[in-house]
């Protein structure tokens, strides 16, 4: 997949715990709580900042994995 910016993922995933929790979508609780990590990590990431979505993960630049999609985990920033 081609390399996209921070802003555009948390576009995405603001629009989506938006929309959950106007109850447009149902997905399970965990899922829900997923999604609120994603957005607290990437709000305190530079949003000009380049990331890699692969078949599992987003990656940054240094290749850092941000979010595991398949085991649900969120990574800290170092």
């Amino acid at each position: 997949m081609k390399h996209l910016t921070i802003k555009h993922f948390l576009t995405i995933y603001t629009d989506r715990l938006k929309m959950q929790e106007e109850g447009i979508t149902n997905p399970t609780s965990e899922m829900i709580i997923f999604t609120k990590k994603i957005i607290a990590l990437l709000s305190t990431l530079p949003e000009d900042d380049i990331v890699k979505l692969t078949e599992m993960n987003l990656i940054d630049e240094n290749g850092t994995v941000l979010i595991n999609f398949t085991t649900k985990k969120v990574f800290k920033k170092q």
